[in-house]
């Protein structure tokens, strides 16, 4: 079970380690680009980046035809922030850069700073760089490999016979 339980902790903090670079680069572009892709899950649900948030919101769709032929497809859009029409909003609340705005169209839209990504995708990397040498030493102390944590009591080999790594101490 502890391997395993660690084996997910790597997995998922490998996962925030690449997730980290690219939330920032996206925050850099959203600087200079307004990005949306609209999802047809249900009805549309869109997720854009610009001005350094990340925003979600589900648009309020009638039972028209037309909408129902809007839904039916990923769209993916990427344009210039000078090209972008602002369009009207009234902010509701902000705290920190989060925010929840409403649009003309009778829209919710919840927006989530890329500072407080990179933040949350940085915390299980640092959970990480500071348990690592406490786990390899509180493993030397009680007898057992740094690498795979095999039980060396009795070794007189020098090596781990699991793993096969050099012992500091045979």
């Amino acid at each position: 079970m502890p391997h395993t339980r660690r084996y997910i902790f790597n997995t998922f903090t490998a996962f925030s380690l690449l997730l980290m670079p690219a939330v920032v680069c996206l925050w850099v572009d959203s600087y200079e680009y307004v990005t949306r892709i609209k999802i047809p899950v249900l009805h549309v649900l869109e997720f854009g980046s610009s001005y350094g948030h990340l925003s979600f919101h589900k648009p309020r769709i009638s039972d028209n035809p037309l909408f129902r032929a809007y839904e039916e497809h990923l769209e993916f859009s990427r344009v210039p922030e000078s090209e972008f029409g602002f369009y009207d909003q009234t902010l509701n609340w902000s705290f920190l850069g989060f925010a929840k705005e409403s649009t003309i169209f009778g829209t919710s839209v919840y927006l989530i700073p890329h500072w407080f990504l990179v933040l949350f995708f940085a915390i299980l990397p640092t959970i990480w760089l500071i348990k690592w040498p406490k786990r390899r030493k509180l493993l030397a102390m009680v007898g057992k490999c740094t690498s795979c944590g095999y039980d060396l009591t009795g070794n007189e080999m020098g090596m781990c016979p699991e793993c096969g790594v050099e012992l500091a101490h045979g």
